[in-house]
């Protein structure tokens, strides 16, 4: 082999890529992209799930890349996004296809439990988090409560990231970032809450949890003979995509930020968990990161939007970029926007449902697609500085910057109008975010770097260096 690097996957709801990276002779961090494929819910038999056994095939031929480059592969990250998981049967199989979040049914259900968990506040004190409709909390009591053949045939749950670790190694883990964010974590144990396991009747589902910044396995014999390499180290990460892109951002003191991609998370760092009033008032989730301190994160509506706009536009033939989107937007600008709560994640036409959406907010409607991005440019840097505003309030610290990471990142004429917005500077630059913090705990579980506080450093010199102390 002729290269040591570290190999990043980092699966997005619309997306994945697998990204290779490692330490320049200056210190600071390198990142390739290697691989890019497509993903997304498919629609079948009345429901939204996702298709696991391709995103797997994609990740076998990203690792072929790899041999195929000669490179020598020191260690595996994955991340991707929260709340939806798979199940084990007592013979290690996967039980049926992986459920999307945004399937309509869990909506339709989300409050079933709820005379169940008793006093909101007290729950949230416990396991850190408010009511999330989408949340895993609920996804797995629909499935005990409706669907009590798909539990009985269960033994073990594991959260999306981790059925793709537990693809190749065998070893059924997780870490402290999804559980977190998915109503069932613990705010004593920064773990799986084991008297909410109790209480769905699923407490031997919880599968060993590892702490990021450690190596948890090794690939399988199956990745040596689909791939050529054997035995490849795997990392426990910040699993949950937005965890890790907070995690790459790197400040040593507080801040605040947004993580911008298919949707949009924002919040601030903190050093430890804050459970009083104002935190719950504004729907801010306690997620631990890998260094040891606390995400507050709550999402709003991102980038899905204009995505399924793209796919939309791309069908019929019209190929248009999103900087082409950009540039527009950044020279045309109005005061018309639409309320996200008026565009149904489910829908099948997204471009009529935000063309109604801008007339119900008493708007003239766009009449391409270059004024619908536009429209929402507008709406979702409105949305954005309204809920930074109130978790601002929550934190009860004034910041006079905002980080913002992801994708989206690249999305200038949203950042601009925020910018406007808040009055605050919007620092970006951080683009990949995920894969950066993917790559950063592979590199302190490896021993490549000593801890998380040198992984800091590392971000700081790459991707802020006049911005973070």
């Amino acid at each position: 082999m002729s290269r040591r690097v570290f190999l990043a996957f980092d699966i997005g709801a619309s997306n994945g890529r697998a990204v290779i990276g490692g330490l320049k002779e200056d210190g600071t961090l390198f990142q390739e992209e290697i691989y890019r494929f497509s993903n997304g819910f498919l629609r079948m038999s009345g429901g939204l799930y996702w298709d696991y056994v391709h995103i797997y095939r994609e990740l076998l031929k990203a690792l072929r890349k790899c041999r195929r480059r000669e490179l020598e592969v020191a260690c595996i990250g994955i991340d991707a996004w929260s709340q939806d998981y798979a199940l084990l049967n007592k013979r290690g199989q996967v039980v049926g296809l992986p459920r999307c979040y945004r399937e309509p049914k869990l909506e339709l259900h989300a409050d079933d439990i709820d005379g169940v968990l008793g006093d909101p506040k007290e729950f949230f004190r416990q396991c850190g988090q408010v009511k999330y409709r989408i949340s895993s909390l609920r996804q797995l009591y629909y499935d005990c409560t409706r669907q009590p053949e798909v539990i009985e045939s269960a033994s073990r749950l594991l959260f999306i990231p981790y059925l793709f670790v537990y693809l190749l190694t065998g070893q059924a883990a997780y870490d402290g970032t999804l559980p977190a964010i998915g109503e069932l974590g613990d705010t004593r144990t920064w773990g799986f809450r084991k008297e909410t396991a109790e209480l769905l009747g699923v407490p031997g589902f919880i599968p060993t949890r590892f702490e990021s910044g450690t190596i948890l396995g090794h690939t399988n014999r199956t990745i040596l003979e689909e791939t050529g390499y054997d035995k490849i180290p795997v990392a426990c990460i910040d699993s949950h995509d937005t965890g890790s892109a907070v995690l790459a951002i790197g400040g040593e003191k507080s801040f605040l930020y947004v993580s911008s991609g298919t949707w949009s998370m924002y919040g601030a760092v903190v050093n430890e968990m804050r459970l009083n009033d104002r935190v719950y008032d504004a729907r801010l989730c306690n997620s631990p990161m890998g260094d040891g301190r606390i995400a507050l994160m709550a999402g709003t509506a991102g980038m899905f939007v204009i995505q399924q706009c793209m796919r939309k536009w791309k069908a019929l033939g019209r190929e248009i970029t999103y900087q082409q989107l950009t540039d527009y937007a950044r020279v045309h600008r109005t005061d018309s926007y639409f309320s996200f709560t008026d565009v149904s994640d489910a829908t099948v036409d997204m471009e009529t449902e935000v063309i109604r959406a801008v007339e119900k907010a008493g708007f003239e409607p766009p009449q391409d697609p270059f004024a619908l991005y536009e429209v929402f440019a507008n709406s979702l840097a409105r949305l954005t500085v309204k809920e930074l505003t109130e978790a601002e309030a929550a934190v009860g610290e004034h910041f006079d910057r905002i980080y913002l990471v992801g994708g989206g990142a690249r999305a200038q004429a949203v950042n601009e109008r925020i910018e406007e917005g808040s009055g605050k500077r919007v620092c970006t630059g951080l683009d990949e975010a995920a894969v950066a913090g993917n790559l950063l705990a592979q590199m302190v579980a490896a021993g490549e770097l000593r801890d998380f506080k040198e992984a800091r450093l590392v971000s700081r010199r790459t991707f802020f260096p006049t911005e973070l102390s």
